[in-house]
């Protein structure tokens, strides 16, 4: 018999993301881009967008799933559609494990300590992300950084990937923070 054995295992490829130091394995079922997308994003907000000095975050939050308009501030509730799919949260951790631990929720309230709009618990961040739109090396992504109701940020980022990797580069519309 040719060709190709089929013995009911389930293959899958693995890329590797170097960074100097470091080693981090990632599933290809992931979609690399949208993981190298909103891990630059994720990173953006909390290492450096979150409004003034270090705010120290004990835990980050991340919404389960696109949800737009994640940059309108008049919408300060969206809900995603659907939820990442569970490669693209697991390769997302590991793109952000030099940051305080990644938790996925459900709802914005998962995140909170009391009702919503109220504090982040464990001295964290939530962060929604907005679906990414543009295609090859330029896009943009809504995204809402939420610490309580007098610390918050609404923006959309572009992202760039003009050597490799991307990177976030700026801003484009309005930018609003509470």
């Amino acid at each position: 018999m040719s060709g190709p054995r089929d013995d009911g295992v389930r293959k899958r490829r693995v890329w590797l993301h170097l960074v100097p130091g470091r080693f981090r394995r990632f599933d290809a079922g992931a979609e690399p881009r949208a993981v190298s997308i909103y891990a630059a994003v994720v990173r953006q907000l909390v290492t450096r967008d979150h409004g003034g000095d270090d705010p120290g975050f004990r835990a980050v939050y991340v919404l389960d799933g696109a949800a737009a308009p994640a940059c309108d501030p008049g919408k300060i509730d969206p809900e995603p559609r659907r939820p990442f799919s569970a490669d693209l949260k697991a390769a997302l951790t590991v793109a952000l494990d030099d940051l305080p631990p990644v938790t996925f929720v459900p709802t914005r309230a998962a995140a909170f300590d009391g009702r919503s709009p109220g504090r982040v618990k464990n001295r964290g961040a939530l962060v929604t992300l907005g679906p990414i739109d543009g295609a090859r090396r330029r896009v943009e992504v809504g995204a809402n950084l939420w610490i309580d109701g007098r610390a918050a940020t609404w923006l959309t980022y572009v992202v760039r990937k003009p050597d490799g990797a991307w990177r976030v580069t700026g801003t484009t519309g309005p930018i609003a923070i509470a």
